[in-house]
């Protein structure tokens, strides 16, 4: 972990270059997999940028990947159009994967939305997800989650393949990142290989810098 550093730039957006690398880094570590992989987009704070990082990462993955890949809406607020759209809730509670998924930007990109009274506490039930993650992994080689922050991921941490860490350099400090994983991965019962790798997310210049291994 944090063995390459992709950089950001002085372009006034956001570096798509460095979303496009971490795209293809995923796509490296999904070769050869038997079944679709799942990635959580995560931060030790809410405001840190991770939504949009999770969208173009999404975005950008469905580029690079062969075969369909999904961005499914797990975090906390859902707004008015999230909620009248079955989705993630409705798969927690055992409904089917087909008829929840709809395409979303291009054909190989879709989208699962937070569904009708979805609450981010049901992540903390660790059997549903898990059921509601191999019927995803089933249909999709790639997922990436835009998840709740670390305190609030419940059982995904123990569930996904790995978790990409969104920090806004300006308001969040290394101790305070450290502090979130070291209990949010000793709450799972996992390793620090279960990250990625850490997205700097320098927003007041819209530059990040990448950092995984």
């Amino acid at each position: 972990m944090l063995s390459k550093l992709f950089g950001g730039s002085s372009l006034p957006s956001i570096d798509l270059l460095a979303i496009d690398r971490m795209a293809l880094h995923l796509r490296h570590d999904n070769d050869g997999a038997v079944e679709g992989r799942v990635f959580i987009v995560t931060s030790a704070r809410p405001g840190e940028g991770k939504s949009l990082i999770a969208r173009l990462l999404a975005q950008a993955a469905a580029r690079h990947q062969e075969g369909d890949v999904l961005l499914m809406d797990a975090g906390i607020t859902a707004n008015a159009a999230e909620a009248a759209s079955a989705g993630l809730a409705e798969l927690l509670a055992g409904a089917p994967l087909d008829g929840l998924v709809t395409q979303s930007g291009s054909p190989s990109l879709w989208q699962l939305w937070r569904g009708h009274g979805y609450h981010a506490s049901q992540l903390f039930r660790g059997a549903r997800l898990r059921s509601a993650l191999d019927k995803v992994r089933a249909r999709f080689p790639l997922t990436i989650i835009d998840a709740p922050e670390l305190s609030a991921c419940g059982a995904l941490l123990a569930l996904v393949d790995q978790a990409i860490v969104v920090v806004d350099t300006r308001v969040t400090t290394g101790e305070a990142v450290k502090q979130a994983l070291d209990t949010a991965l000793g709450v799972a019962g996992v390793g620090q290989e279960r990250i990625a790798g850490v997205v700097l997310n320098r927003q007041s210049q819209r530059q990040i810098r990448w950092s995984g291994g």
